[in-house]
């Protein structure tokens, strides 16, 4: 199974997707609008899939994506695939959460997870903390943070179990969401 489409399935009742399709987000389309993600995070960071599970991840550097690469990575098409409020939901959504980001943890020396997502029937299964553990040692050595944003309460606690803490906390105005941003180190 391709990356997008383990995210799509994943992120099928996930907060910040429910409030930018509505009640019946469909996996399908999930898939579609994170496509040009999981593609900039090919180019720029790197993305791991396996066992139905799937993440993607940027250097800090890079959030917000600027223009060229976020074009490159084919966010435009998303207009003619996708509905214009669905991409209007999220962008106001997702601007407050990477300017929070970039102020708490600027530019430079952190990667961020942009996405993490396992399948409902692998959950359960350890490979959701495989996964990150490969993340964090693809970044270790190059980066000194981990940094990651959820509005869902038991991702949160996952990355808790993993040694993230949580370094922001707020309600974004625009879909009315908690957003927890939690970091972790990863110099040993």
């Amino acid at each position: 199974m391709k990356s997008e489409a383990i995210l799509g399935e994943a992120f099928a009742a996930d907060p910040l997707m429910t409030h930018a399709f509505g009640a019946d987000a469909a996996a399908a389309g999930i898939a579609r609008l994170l496509a040009p993600a999981v593609a900039a995070c090919r180019r720029h960071g790197g993305v791991l899939a396996e066992d139905g599970a799937a993440a993607a991840w940027l250097p800090g550097a890079l959030v917000p994506l600027p223009w060229g690469a976020w074009l490159r990575a084919g966010f435009g098409g998303l207009a003619l695939a996708l509905p214009l409020a669905t991409l209007l939901r999220l962008q106001r959504h997702e601007a407050t959460c990477e300017a929070a980001i970039r102020a708490r943890f600027g530019p430079d020396r952190f990667g961020y997870l942009w996405l993490l997502g396992v399948v409902p029937a692998a959950r359960g299964h350890g490979v959701g903390r495989r996964i990150v553990t490969s993340v964090l040692g693809a970044m270790a050595g190059k980066l000194d943070l981990c940094v990651l944003k959820t509005e869902n309460p038991s991702s949160a606690r996952f990355y808790a179990q993993l040694g993230f803490a949580v370094h922001d906390r707020f309600r974004v105005p625009a879909s009315g969401l908690e957003v927890q941003v939690l970091a972790r180190t990863l110099r040993i």
